[in-house]
């Protein structure tokens, strides 16, 4: 944006007046911006794509390779602004207007401008055919592979145009070269600020319905209370939000007296089964949420009971064979 507003100004003043009748440290500038501004701009505009893919691609080898690219921009638009400062020699001279260009320096911003857009191309297409993505991001992975096609022909428009100017000085080629050269900024400037502004929406929907999730699941375990005394004995076991029973079976070899038995807890009320051998009694207990072997030894042959079907290690605290409790 910066080198938008830059340029655009430069259009301004060079429009209020001409050139020649600006101070001496105003045109310097005008020429030396002329050659930089344009370079600086598309290049910035073609590393912010680069870098809302990085925002957008799973971290893995694909990110690292995005991430290397940028790198690889970087290098590519500092080689071409230091081939354009001293294009003319050093020490540099007070005007940038040597003409025409040195071939070095039209050779290395073509085939740079002309390789980094191919990337934009290709890369995008690759991650599209090889990843699977979100709709959102698929989207925005097609918007930067249609920003590298515009742009890419819009830099075989202006490295013609180039060319003919060297070829010859005939104005209209001037006029084709400055005409190119800004619908390339152009372009690049509104396709890199659309989606750093997509994929700045879409990082904030994304943690809006995140925190909304947990606000949900934070409702739903705050409607259901728990307290200590309620937590069941065999914590690794879920829990049934729903009313349960719990069977204990009651045996002795010899004995057919009634006896008590464990306590069993049930939302803090303590309750006491029977049972005995002769009968068989079996006493329910309804809607158990946890349950103490208190006085186990007394059921030395009373080997199980089950919870929600699955059978939990023993519990080798209780006195006598260890009580297994079962829920039908």
């Amino acid at each position: 944006m910066l080198g938008e507003g830059l340029i655009i100004s430069n259009y301004f003043l060079l429009g209020l007046r001409p050139i020649d009748t600006y101070p001496e440290r105003a045109r310097s500038y005008f020429t030396y911006s002329a050659y930089l501004w344009t370079p600086i701009t598309m290049w910035l505009a073609r590393i912010s794509i680069l870098t809302a893919m990085i925002r957008l691609v799973p971290a893995g080898r694909n990110q690292l390779i995005t991430k290397i690219s940028t790198v690889v921009f970087w290098l590519m638009i500092t080689t071409i602004v230091f081939t354009r400062i001293t294009m003319c020699g050093v020490p540099l001279p007070q005007f940038l207007a040597c003409h025409p260009q040195p071939d070095y320096e039209v050779g290395l911003s073509l085939a740079f401008g002309l390789i980094g857009t191919a990337w934009l191309v290709g890369w995008p297409l690759y991650l599209l055919s090889r990843m699977k993505l979100a709709a959102f991001e698929k989207k925005i992975i097609q918007a930067c592979f249609a920003s590298g096609v515009s742009l890419i022909a819009l830099d075989i428009a202006h490295a013609t145009a180039l060319l003919m100017v060297r070829a010859s000085a005939y104005k209209k080629h001037y006029e084709a070269l400055n005409t190119t050269g800004n619908l390339i900024v152009i372009v690049s400037v509104l396709c890199c600020n659309s989606l750093v502004l997509a994929t700045y929406v879409y990082r904030l929907w994304r943690q809006r319905k995140q925190r909304q999730a947990e606000a949900e699941a934070g409702e739903e375990s705050s409607s259901e209370p728990e307290s200590s005394s309620e937590k069941c004995a065999y914590s690794h076991l879920p829990q049934p939000p729903y009313r349960t029973s719990v069977l204990i079976p009651i045996s002795s070899s010899k004995d057919t007296t009634e006896r008590t038995g464990p306590t069993a807890t049930t939302h803090g009320t303590t309750m006491t089964t029977f049972g005995t051998h002769t009968t068989g009694i079996y006493t329910s207990i309804g809607d158990l949420t946890s349950i103490q072997t208190n006085g186990a030894n007394n059921f030395s042959s009373a080997n199980t009971y089950s919870v929600s079907g699955a059978t939990p290690p023993q519990d080798t605290s209780t006195k006598g064979a260890p009580l297994v409790v079962s829920v039908s």
